[in-house]
């Protein structure tokens, strides 16, 4: 559907697109890359496709599934850099706060991983992914 979508918007002539298309059109392509990407790794190509992803321009989603993908291999010097990507950008962006609270609690780090926690911006309208994994950091 991406593709079929992605197609029907590159028939418009470029003069008729507004912001809310630009955005669209950027959000389904990188939903492709993605999507590639984690075909690749999927197929044993794990490092081909981060190389694909850091051809990229900066993302957070991007940021946060190299981040994701170092600390399931054990990288966690390669996933907190990933994350730290991110909050450069995003100081309170949750995931990577969880992520790097995560990273320390693997590495057996509890109280960088108590000061992690502490800076997540509090909230009441958390995924229920978030509240799960601010529970498994407690």
């Amino acid at each position: 559907q991406d593709r079929a979508a992605l197609a029907h918007i590159n028939s418009l002539p470029r003069a008729q697109w507004n912001n809310n298309i630009q955005e669209l059109v950027n959000r389904l392509q990188s939903d492709q890359v993605l999507e590639t990407a984690n075909r690749l790794r999927e197929s044993g190509k794990e490092a081909e496709a981060e190389a694909m992803l850091r051809q990229q321009p900066p993302s957070t989603r991007i940021d946060l599934t190299l981040a994701d993908w170092a600390q399931q291999r054990r990288d966690y010097t390669a996933a907190r850099a990933a994350y730290q990507n991110v909050l450069t950008r995003e100081p309170t962006n949750a995931d990577a706060i969880l992520g790097l609270t995560e990273v320390d609690i693997a590495a057996g780090d509890t109280a960088a991983a108590r000061s992690q926690l502490a800076k997540l911006p509090a909230t009441d309208n958390a995924s229920l992914n978030t509240q799960r994994r601010v529970r498994l950091a407690q």
